[in-house]
Order: structure tokens, then sequence, then C-alpha cells
């Protein structure tokens, strides 16, 4: 079994709120893992399988994909009325990111600001929420459930609101072990 699965096994045997977040494709992966036809959405068996397994809240990652977009357009809205830079480019891909950091050095001034929506979300989960839930922030983990593995080394990168905003991450066929 992976470092990750134990890891996350860990902190559901821990005094931890653990928050699950679930990415909109792995609502129809996962039940492919698990002999369902192709395009079959099992959201609420997923979310009762997490409950179950010991996660106290599940959120969709979808969620924080809309934040992010009300973000990126007040920073298109912030660059017209700066005239730019533009074009203003912009993926939930960490490989497209760091693809454009590493071979598109000229265009780094061109990539929105903006976090991603798994990162996105697990800051939301650790303040906002915590604070409606009650919980102080060290108290919340957050594991968010991806169909990319490169979404592992995202939430590894540290964005500006001085927490670790996303745990773990676990991939479909992690989480489907």
């Amino acid at each position: 079994m992976n470092d990750d699965i134990n890891k996350v096994k860990k902190l559901l045997n821990s005094d931890k709120v653990v928050v699950a977040q679930v990415a909109p494709a792995v609502r129809v992966s996962l039940g492919e893992e698990f002999g369902a036809e192709p395009g079959t959405e099992i959201t609420g068996k997923i979310i009762t399988a997490l409950k179950k397994l010991g996660f106290k809240y599940v959120f969709d990652t979808s969620f924080g994909a809309d934040i992010v977009a009300l973000e990126e357009a007040c920073e298109l809205k912030e660059r017209l009325e700066m005239n730019g830079p533009f074009p203003m480019f912009t993926s939930c891909c960490i490989g497209w990111k760091l693809h454009a950091l590493k071979f598109l050095p000229n265009k780094i001034a061109q990539l929105s600001t903006c976090m991603a929506p798994q990162i996105t979300l697990g800051a939301l989960a650790k303040t906002y929420f915590a604070k409606l839930a009650g919980v102080p922030t060290d108290k919340i983990a957050v594991v968010s459930i991806m169909p990319c593995i490169s979404k592992k080394i995202e939430a590894n990168m540290h964005a500006n609101v001085g927490i670790h905003e996303v745990n773990i991450v676990l991939t479909t066929m992690e989480i489907s072990q």
C-alpha cells in the first residue's frame, strides 16, 4: 500500500477533522474502477463511502473552480484597467503551468496569479469553513481526490495564505484501493 494511503489512514484515526474534496472527473472514473458502465456518475456512492471511511465532510472541487473563475474574472478586469499584460493565460492543470514556467519564460507575466481549484477549496476549508464549523484551522485536514498524479505536486507548492491548504492528494486509483 502506498505512503499517501497510509497517511490518510493515520489522519482518519487522529483528532483531526478530515475533509475530502472530490474532483469532477473522479465522480465517473471511480465508478469504472468498480465495474460501473463508462460515464456512470456515482457521486452519492462516493460520499457515502468516504463518510464510512471516516471523512467528516465531503466537498466538490467544482466549488473551488467556481471561486477561481470569479477570481480570474477580477484579475482580467484589473488587467483590462491596467492595459495588460495580455493575453492572460490560465489553466487548472498544474502540468500545463509547470510546462509554461519552464519552457515559456517570456510568458510568465501573462499567467494568471490565481490558485488552483483544489488549493482554493483547501484554503477555504481551513479558514472560512473551519470558522463556520467551530473547528480550529490546525485541526482541519484536507484530502483531495484527484484524477491526476500531478495534483500531488500542486498540493506541495505553497500559496500565499500561510497554511498548507491540502494535506494529501489521492488519485482515483489510490482511493479505489
